[in-house]
Order: C-alpha cells, then structure tokens, then sequence
C-alpha cells in the first residue's frame, strides 16, 4: 500500500503533480510562438512599408483609383460620340487641379488620353502616367499604361486595369 491510497479526498493533495512541468513547458513554447510569429509580422510590415517599389506601387495605384472617374468618362465619350474628347471639359470632367489628392497634382483629359501627374507628398513627383485607350470593343474600352521612369514591375502591378 502507498502513501497515496491512504489519503483524505477533501484533504489537500501533495501528490506531485506529474504533468505540471509538460504544461508549464507547453505554455511557455505557445507564449514564445506567439511572440515571435508578432516579430516577424512587424519586421515584415516595416520591410514593406519601407521598401521604395512598395510605396511607389501604392501611390501609382492611388492616382489610378483618382482617375476612376475620367477613365468612365472618357470611355462614355467615346461610346456616345465614336470619338475622343477633346479636354477634360467636353468629357463632363471639372479642371485639371481639381482632380487631386495627397499624391496626385492633376487629372488631364488630353484627346483621349488621361495624364495623371504626380506631385505633393508623392516619392515619384512630376512623373506623369499616361492612360491610352487601347482599344475598344462591343463598347468597352481597354486601357494601356505607360510612365517614362517607373520601373515596369510597379508599373505592371499598378497598371493592371
């Protein structure tokens, strides 16, 4: 018989407690996993948020997402009249510097063409992104990208419309 067998239920237990060490340990590497699964999500973040192509990328995809609008416009003008506009006027759109942002100097509608230039906070200031209407078919246009200075791969990425 063992010292065990005759103790009190009620009684506080001395018996060690056999699992203790493995949950302890468990815990431990959870804890530890979670803090480092943290520091490598920060550490990613700040790499990305730093890189120059990233940042870049997203203030070309901010312009393009700015010139939404002249991009329906523009294509509702070409529908309706078998033509392009002319300026930003004849395709229904305000002035120039009144199409802007935090990025974006001005939106032009220049015979067909929409020429976003960057400027303000922008990294890529004075560079001016040319949307081509590419073709249209059925009604729809496609649109072509070009950017003297930006490098094809954020080019491609931000251009992809």
């Amino acid at each position: 018989m063992s010292q065990f067998d005759e103790m009190d239920p009620f009684e506080e237990r001395t018996r060690p407690d056999r699992n203790r060490r493995q949950r302890e340990l468990t815990q431990r590497a959870r804890s530890l996993g979670i803090l480092l699964f943290m520091a490598i999500s920060l550490y990613a973040w700040f790499l990305l948020a730093t890189r120059p192509d990233t940042a870049i990328g997203a203030e070309l995809a901010e312009g393009l997402v700015l010139a939404a609008p002249a991009r329906s416009a523009v294509a509702d003008y070409i529908r309706q009249h078998e033509a392009y506009p002319p300026d930003n006027a004849a395709a229904g759109l305000p002035p120039p510097g009144d199409l802007n942002n935090e990025y974006v100097a001005s939106i032009t509608v220049d015979r067909g063409f929409i020429r976003i230039l960057f400027g303000g906070r922008s990294q890529i200031a004075g560079t001016t992104v040319t949307l081509i209407p590419d073709a249209v078919e059925n009604g729809d246009v496609r649109w072509a990208c070009d950017a003297p200075g930006i490098a094809r791969s954020n080019l491609a990425l931000a251009c992809d419309i």
